[in-house]
């Protein structure tokens, strides 16, 4: 859980969603790829230093549902 955004990157390729984010109580950046045999969403959250990893998802069938609707180029089945 102490990965950077830049690590994830090289460690998994370029990711088909990188999003900078920006809502109340919250500000970082969103990850997610989506390949054969790989599922996975990662948030950053900035902090004063550096981004921190505040969540890590990863879905063995492709079942990131929850931002389908919002990202379908990317989470869509």
């Amino acid at each position: 859980m102490s990965s950077t955004p830049d690590q994830s990157i090289k460690a998994y390729g370029q990711p088909e969603m990188d999003e900078e984010c920006k809502w109340p109580g919250f500000s970082g950046r969103i990850l997610a790829w989506r390949k054969p045999g790989i599922n996975i969403a990662i948030e950053y959250a900035d902090s004063e230093i550096d981004s921190v990893m505040r969540s890590y998802t990863v879905c063995l069938i492709g079942c990131i549902g929850a931002w389908r609707n919002d990202v379908p180029e990317v989470f869509a089945p």
